[in-house]
């Protein structure tokens, strides 16, 4: 189902179908959800459901998308911060937004390791592009904390691309070891901070020229 498609259920309707059905794909693998309860806890007929969705697959597919454009929304950025500041106020954001919407950060997390053949190629295509697209808002958020540092080659790209891979490294290996808890993870946002600085440290001592 398009955007435009979407759009054309009222709001009310649109809300608690996408809700009831996110929470239903959070929980279970895509073969074990079942649109009877998703139906039921939005107080639809089945019949209304696929008027407005052709298949149980379209619908997966709506809210995973859905659920990642959710979590993905962009924060405003603000003039003025320090490298640590753009850095952590990027990651603060994005936390905030799985701490918002839940049950969307769970689906995602569910459709990660979603190995269903009915839905497997297009959610990871999908999970892809937003992949890709969390990757580029990364950079941009990087080149801007960069660009607040002295550093010796001021105009050297490696810099940027050096200093990602520390920060995904670090997020990566907290993802992996919390990706049967996701919950859990955000419990360890200051020891992730913590562990994130000492690394860009090390690497910032060779790189920022002296005052």
């Amino acid at each position: 189902m398009k955007e435009e498609q979407l759009s054309k259920i009222s709001e009310q309707r649109r809300e608690a179908i996408l809700k009831s059905a996110i929470i239903e794909f959070s929980q279970k693998p895509y073969k074990e959800a079942s649109t009877d309860q998703i139906t039921k806890q939005c107080s639809i007929s089945k019949g209304l459901l696929f008027h407005y969705f052709k298949s149980k697959k379209d619908l997966y597919l709506v809210c995973l998308e859905q659920a990642l454009m959710r979590l993905m929304t962009r924060k405003k950025e603000t003039k003025g911060e320090a490298f640590y500041e753009i850095i952590f106020s990027a990651m603060d954001h994005k936390f905030n937004q799985c701490l918002v919407f839940p049950e969307e950060m769970r689906m995602v997390n569910m459709a990660a390791r979603e190995m269903s053949k009915d839905v497997f190629e297009e959610k990871s295509k999908l999970l892809m592009r937003y992949i890709l697209k969390g990757k580029e808002e990364s950079a941009k958020t990087m080149t801007r904390a960069v660009s607040t540092l002295k550093l010796r080659e001021p105009q050297n790209p490696k810099v940027t691309a050096a200093l990602l891979v520390y920060v995904n490294a670090v997020m990566n290996h907290y993802l992996e070891l919390y990706k049967e808890r996701p919950d859990d993870f955000f419990a360890k946002a200051g020891e992730i901070k913590k562990e994130l600085k000492a690394y860009l440290d090390c690497m910032l001592y060779g790189i920022v020229g002296e005052e």
